[in-house]
């Protein structure tokens, strides 16, 4: 069997692609002796890729797009600029890599169970920086079907919250510090009324 991709010149000078898919019939001896195929349009998928990526390179946050199995097939311009890794490092399940060891698991765990359910799926993660510094992230992905294939993909986007969860933080302390300068201060306002109600 084989399947191949190429592009065609119309009569009217437009180009258009073409797919075809074809396997080999073989005689009752061995011999290949017939070639059965068909070709198919595919422009109109071919342009929605386009857009597709041209849309997932503009925007900043990671673009990517997982198989069933929880492969990596396509991660947008994004990623590649953050973790310095190449496509070949980081499809598959080389993207995990770039994945702090301590979120790993957590990470699979909630992927696998998203694909086995066939529901859409959240999770924090930190992501390597080509420098070394890891970067909290919101990851967010959706299951659709593939236009090609027919089967199920997920669809999914990275977004930085490294900012936010910083801030979080401080607020969280400077709550922590407020509340022990409220305690410390209600005591010291409680001193002199003691000595006051004493003396009374």
């Amino acid at each position: 069997k084989y399947t191949l991709e190429f592009r065609a010149l119309r009569p009217d000078g437009r180009t258009r692609w073409l797919t075809t898919h074809g396997r080999i019939i073989f005689d009752t001896t061995g011999k290949p002796s017939r070639l059965l195929g068909a070709v198919s349009d595919i422009t109109g998928q071919k342009l929605s890729q386009e857009r597709f990526r041209a849309l997932a390179n503009a925007v900043p946050t990671f673009v990517w797009i997982s198989e069933a199995n929880g492969n990596v097939t396509y991660l947008n311009d994004a990623w590649y600029a953050y973790t310095g890794l190449t496509e070949f490092e980081s499809l598959g399940t080389g993207w995990l890599k770039a994945v702090h060891t301590e979120d790993i698991e957590s990470s699979l765990s909630i992927r696998r169970n998203a694909r086995a359910q066939k529901l859409p799926y959240e999770l924090e993660l930190r992501y390597r920086r080509r420098d070394g510094e890891y970067r909290w992230y919101i990851a967010r992905s959706v299951p659709m079907p593939d236009p090609e294939t027919g089967a199920l993909a997920w669809y999914g986007t990275s977004t930085d919250v490294e900012d936010y969860k910083r801030t979080e933080a401080a607020l969280r302390h400077s709550k922590a510090d407020l509340e022990q300068f409220a305690y410390a201060a209600a005591h010291d306002l409680q001193e002199p009324l003691r000595m006051i109600s004493i003396y009374a």
